[in-house]
């Protein structure tokens, strides 16, 4: 026992070592990805910089290749791949199970594995499916271990121990750094408790979707209340809004164009031509510029054309060798 914890020990230092430096990246949510460029401020600049000079489809082979272990050209993105996976926690070892091991392991103890609760359409398939996986689990293990309580780091909103309480009858609570979530606890507990009185005939499951449902609904009635109220106001500032935005968005792609032409006749007028490579990338920038609609179109993706239109940017001045910064990007804050 003692060398699988130094063991364990051993391979968790590793990896926190490992994601200490990443862990900005990994923690950041797609939307603040693309509205703070965490491209450029995150992504270590050796890796973005290889990535910039690569087709998209090259990099998703290279990537795919080596992630599946399999050889592949010598390049920074396949070592990089290579070191990320060496850090990797496979399953059916010491320290790491499967669950069909763990309620084996629960057995031996003298534990009874808990069946399991059939939790429906409160909540999304990926939570109702943690939420189905988990409780019974720990049911199990509260069982084997003879444990007084359950208690949940990071729980949210509190599903699990919810469903460990009602289900399993399990005494159950959760801590969470999320004000949001610690403010919503008061109001929340409100509504189990008025549901609890009224499910004492009630399917357990029925009632389970009437406590979660009941804060969903009160939920989608502020919100349509408070839609009604800004449809009826904002349309004026959507209109200025929107206008500004357009505006900021065409200076951005106009400094783009501007550039790119200006490297296309310089390349012409000069004795010292560029590469096959770069001149057709500049080209491409130049021509996706050109096509970007001009007044509003409900048959084109405005924002995805942007966006790709900076990719492809980006990428015609790491092959130039040149800063892609540009003084008028306007983001996608629209």
């Amino acid at each position: 026992m003692h060398s699988t914890i130094s063991k364990l020990r051993h391979h968790i230092d590793s990896i926190t070592k490992y994601l200490a430096p990443l862990l900005p990246i990994a923690n950041c949510h797609m939307v603040e990805f693309l509205t703070q460029n965490h491209w450029e401020k995150l992504l270590p600049s050796p890796l973005r910089k290889t990535l910039e000079g690569l087709e998209l489809n090259d990099a998703l082979g290279e990537f795919w290749t080596t992630a599946s272990g399999q050889e592949t050209k010598a390049s920074l993105l396949s070592a990089w791949i290579t070191k990320a996976r060496s850090h990797c926690v496979a399953v059916n070892n010491d320290y790491c199970i499967s669950a069909e091991q763990l309620q084996e392991r629960i057995r031996t103890w003298g534990g009874d594995v808990r069946p399991e609760i059939r939790v429906k359409e409160f909540m999304t398939s990926k939570k109702s499916y943690e939420v189905q996986t988990m409780s019974r689990l720990v049911a199990s293990l509260h069982s084997a271990c003879h444990s007084t309580c359950c208690v949940e780091a990071g729980g949210g909103r509190g599903n699990l121990p919810v469903a460990l309480c009602l289900a399993y009858g399990v005494p159950s609570l959760t801590v969470d750094c999320d004000a949001d979530a610690v403010a919503a606890a008061p109001n929340r507990i409100r509504i189990i408790q008025e549901n609890l009185l009224m499910a004492e005939e009630k399917d357990f499951n029925d009632a389970l979707d009437d406590i979660f449902l009941g804060e969903e609904i009160a939920h989608k009635e502020s919100y349509d209340q408070g839609f009604k109220v800004g449809s009826e106001a904002g349309n004026t500032e959507g209109y200025h809004l929107g206008y500004h935005r357009g505006a900021e968005l065409g200076r951005e792609l106009g400094y783009y164009l501007g550039k790119v032409t200006h490297r296309i006749n310089l390349n012409e007028e000069s004795s010292t031509k560029y590469s096959d490579k770069v001149l057709t990338q500049l080209t491409k920038v130049k021509e996706l510029v050109d096509s970007f609609p001009r007044t509003n179109s409900e048959e084109h993706d405005i924002l995805g054309m942007a966006e790709t239109i900076r990719a492809q940017y980006k990428k015609a001045c790491a092959l130039l060798k040149i800063s892609s910064a540009n003084p008028y990007d306007a983001g996608v804050s629209f």
